[in-house]
């Protein structure tokens, strides 16, 4: 599919850009300037140029990378106030279809919503025409997310967006050459990328609950904890931002700032909370002689309420993460071979070790690496 716009148009994504933890197109369509905004740079830093994504109702945000995500987070500059939001993927026949998201982000905390399920998601290029009347910054294909608010009271300025490929410990290129295949995967292949794609998720999924680590951001909504005044350790590691924290006073939650001239600090890598006030609780019934009819039982129980990001990643990981790109890799290999027949690809005879052996070993060094990452696990 060929855009009109302004660059030189491509018919699919491009590979050498899939798996990034940023966006390769951040875009608003302003529609009382009849122009696209071009935030990309801007989004992929924390410490570039604040911007505002949603000056009126009228105006879009979208979303686009070679590759499909399943979460994008937003750092915030200014909390917004917006109405219903609304989100849509993108078709290749030019068409949109609306999906409700996996979680409840409203852009009035930093934070991230996640894009689960998207049936018949394929990417698209932007023209002069389509999806609006003017010209986009580019006519690259991308996968596409498309957002909108039914009402703005007070605009959202953002300090970063943040994605979260959905194959995002390897790509379906590094499982080809894992397999030593003549060919890279493509739409028109037996298995597809995307069913590759699919083979890494279900093996990043393993890795995460084997080891109780993750190298792929993610997004923790309202997770209560019981108050310490020494603080407390977050039921994940690798602190990226704390989006709320709050503690229950009896009658409502207080949101506590950050910092340690704040209430409390983070220690990111542990994912640790130590405050940096000395504050209690309201005073609750404890005695077992107080009557149960009364107040204060479990109401103070897990008083405190957090939001955050978390998450490594395999590039700036410099001890682990090699080891989790190689036992992913060989992990979504080893299904491609099992449930595909490449026999005809494999040089009968001539091989030193035969493929079957190969996913053996592979399987081996897959327990033997996994071990060695639990071990890292800090409790």
């Amino acid at each position: 599919m060929a855009g009109s716009g302004t660059g030189t148009p491509i018919t699919s994504p491009a590979p050498s850009m899939e798996g990034l933890p940023y966006f390769e197109a951040v875009w608003v369509s302003d529609n009382s300037a009849s122009s696209y905004v071009n935030n990309t740079l801007a989004s992929q830093t924390i410490s570039g140029t604040t911007f505002t994504i949603f000056e009126d109702s009228a105006d879009y945000l979208y979303l686009g990378s070679s590759s499909r995500f399943d979460l994008a987070a937003f750092i915030l500059a200014t909390a917004g106030t917006v109405g219903t939001r609304t989100y849509a993927f993108s078709r290749s026949d030019n068409s949109w279809s609306q999906f409700i998201p996996g979680g409840t982000y409203d852009f009035t905390i930093s934070g991230g919503e996640s894009y689960t399920n998207l049936r018949n998601w394929t990417a698209r290029a932007f023209s002069a025409t389509s999806p609006h009347a003017y010209t986009p910054p580019d006519t690259a294909i991308r996968y596409w997310i498309r957002i909108s608010v039914a009402s703005v009271s007070t605009p959202p300025t953002v300090n970063q967006i943040m994605s979260r490929p959905y194959a995002a410990y390897c790509t379906a290129s590094d499982v080809a050459n894992q397999l030593q295949l003549p060919f890279d995967f493509d739409e028109t292949t037996n298995p597809t990328r995307n069913t590759v794609e699919d083979y890494i998720h279900q093996a990043q999924s393993i890795i995460d609950y084997k080891t109780w680590m993750s190298w792929r951001l993610n997004y923790v909504e309202d997770e209560e904890y019981q108050f310490n005044m020494a603080g407390f350790k977050l039921k994940h590691r690798d602190i990226v931002a704390i989006c709320k924290m709050e503690v229950w006073n009896g009658g409502g939650y207080e949101t506590k700032t950050q910092g340690r001239t704040g209430d409390y600090f983070v220690v990111q890598e542990l994912g640790l909370i130590k405050f940096s006030r000395f504050f209690m609780l309201p005073a609750r019934f404890t005695s077992g002689n107080s009557p149960t009819g009364r107040w204060g039982w479990g109401e103070f129980e897990f008083p405190c309420r957090l939001s955050y990001l978390y998450g490594s990643s395999t590039f700036t990981d410099a001890l682990r993460g090699g080891m989790v790109f190689d036992i992913c890799k060989k992990m979504a290999a080893s299904d491609v071979y099992l449930n595909h027949d490449y026999t005809i690809l494999s040089a009968s005879g001539v091989d030193r070790v035969s493929l079957d052996r190969k996913i053996e070993d592979w399987r081996t060094e897959i327990e033997e690496k996994l071990s060695s990452l639990q071990s890292w696990q800090v409790f």
